[in-house]
């Protein structure tokens, strides 16, 4: 298997030459003068794959602000998608969001931008909110018209995410929405580079295995993977070497998947049964420690990163109702919009992260059944945007799903030093917190809920409730600086319905 991959690989490099050491000397559009970089259309080589598309509704087009010529569609436009959960077991996919779907659009700048989206399929808007409210650049600056609006964006050093919703439902699923991404430029890593070519990176491509997957060895010679904005991998990657780093502005897509089948068994670490050498297979992009940066994952098979020692400026999409985000400790500047947990965490760095929550599943997730390590902790999240939440109801008894949740059950350790600060959620979501851990005999101890800003009331439909349950207990359990739809939280009895039995150690400041 070995000797077939780089065999394939030197026979890749020597026809498209895109093998380096130190990145490549022309990568047009990357070089260090540059101030705004703007993504071509990835051109297939067949097709695309399944459930991906360039976009039928909108046209997205980028200009340095202040600049005053006319928009051109050909000189300012951006590649935009469309995206929707086009899998070939559906089975996986909650009824609410079979026929769902998100547009997405990016580029790369350092300076300020100014930003025109055009609806191009004949509608028209008539109601339009951009979120995240926190951008204060962008709300002060939105103008629209009947089929068009413009606005304003500071660059950044980590990716800004833009929610542009027309004509959007208040709760519930919510389709044809546009997800705009304004990055950081992208830099090529250092050391020996591997760039994969522009256009799709298929099954007919000899980088790919016979499992649709481009594998890195653990003996590889590639310090880095280079995906660029142009280049849409079909299929996954797997990284087994130690401190690799994925980075680019490429697409990863995985949509060509069936589920081993329509009742896996957790159990049995599915889905183990489509790997050659019987090792688990998780995530589309799964790796053994290193960094991942800047890369979109589209239709994960069931996580979309797992494995690295951080992540920055990423974004993973994903419909399965065990569609995860990130499995890491260190996530910076990215997006999740997953129809289950985007994080996971014992300890870390949370940061200026943006998500869009779906049916099943929380953006904060403590764990799921696993044994709790002692003295897990430590964790810094702050500076986060809910640009939407879609939960509706809590699908049966797992009570695992809105904004901060834990479901340790039989489990041990304690958990602490846990910091949440500076969240803002635009709209309502259907709870607050679902800690449901009365049978995990550890403590949850120096826990800070601060600075959370969420737009309107808790919706509360039926049979949903806050919770806090852990069997071991709570110790320095504060929130500080809640407000919620316009109201500063002083007591535990305005989180009701609340199910706790520590209501005298929760202290609300």
């Amino acid at each position: 298997m070995r000797r077939k991959w780089f065999a394939l690989l030197l026979a890749v490099f020597t026809v498209t030459g895109v093998l380096s050491s130190q990145g490549t000397a022309s990568m047009k559009g990357y070089d260090k003068g540059l101030q705004l970089q703007r993504f071509k259309t990835v051109q297939p080589t067949l097709h695309y794959p399944r459930g991906i598309e360039v976009s039928p509704r909108y046209r997205v087009m980028v200009k340095p602000a202040g600049d005053k010529t006319p928009w051109n569609k050909a000189a300012n436009g951006t590649a935009a998608y469309k995206a929707w959960p086009d899998y070939v077991d559906p089975e996986t996919i909650p009824a609410a969001y079979k026929d769902n779907s998100v547009h997405l659009s990016q580029i790369d700048t350092k300076t300020r931008v100014s930003i025109r989206v055009e609806l191009i399929d004949g509608g028209t808007i008539e109601t339009l909110k951009v979120n995240p409210s926190r951008y204060s650049e962008v709300q002060a600056t939105l103008t629209s018209g009947k089929d068009w609006l413009e606005f304003e964006v500071n660059p950044s050093d980590l990716t800004k995410h833009i929610l542009v919703e027309i004509n959007a439902p208040e709760t519930g699923p919510y389709s044809e929405g546009l997800m705009l991404f304004v990055n950081p430029l992208s830099q090529i890593p250092s050391g020996n580079v591997l760039i994969l070519p522009p256009g799709v990176i298929g099954s007919r491509h000899p980088a790919m295995n016979e499992l649709n997957a481009i594998v890195i060895d653990e003996n590889s010679p590639y310090d880095a993977l280079y995906i660029p904005h142009n280049t849409i991998v079909d299929g996954r990657i797997e990284v087994r070497k130690e401190g690799f780093t994925i980075a680019g502005r490429g697409m990863v897509v995985g949509s060509r998947w069936a589920w081993p089948k329509s009742k896996p068994d957790w159990a049995q670490n599915y889905p183990s049964d489509i790997s050659p050498d019987g090792s688990v297979i998780k995530g589309i992009i799964d790796m053994n420690g290193g960094q991942a940066e800047g890369i979109t994952t589209i239709h994960p098979y069931h996580f979309n990163y797992e494995g690295a020692d951080s992540y920055s400026n990423l974004k993973a999409f994903g419909w399965r109702f065990s569609s995860d985000g990130f499995h890491g400790d260190i996530v910076r500047g990215s997006f999740a919009r997953v129809n289950d947990d985007a994080n996971y965490f014992n300890h870390g760095l949370i940061e200026r992260n943006s998500y869009w929550g779906m049916q099943n599943g929380a953006l904060f997730q403590l764990g799921w059944g696993q044994a709790a390590a002692d003295g897990g902790g430590g964790t810094r999240i702050s500076e986060i945007n809910v640009l939407r939440g879609e939960w509706m109801s809590d699908g049966g008894d797992r009570q695992n799903n809105g904004l901060f949740s834990g479901v340790l059950r039989n489990t041990t350790g304690d958990l602490e030093d846990i910091v949440f600060d500076d969240i803002r959620v635009d709209g309502s979501l259907f709870r607050l917190i679902a800690f449901d851990m009365d049978t995990h005999s550890g403590t949850l101890r120096n826990f800070t809920f601060r600075n959370i800003w969420i737009e309107k009331p808790f919706t509360y439909p039926s049979g949903v409730i806050n919770m806090i349950k852990v069997g071991g207990g709570i110790e320095d359990f504060v929130f500080e600086n809640l407000t919620v739809g316009g109201q500063h939280l002083t007591s535990l009895e305005q989180l009701n319905p609340m199910d706790t039995p520590f209501g005298d150690e929760i202290e609300f400041r």
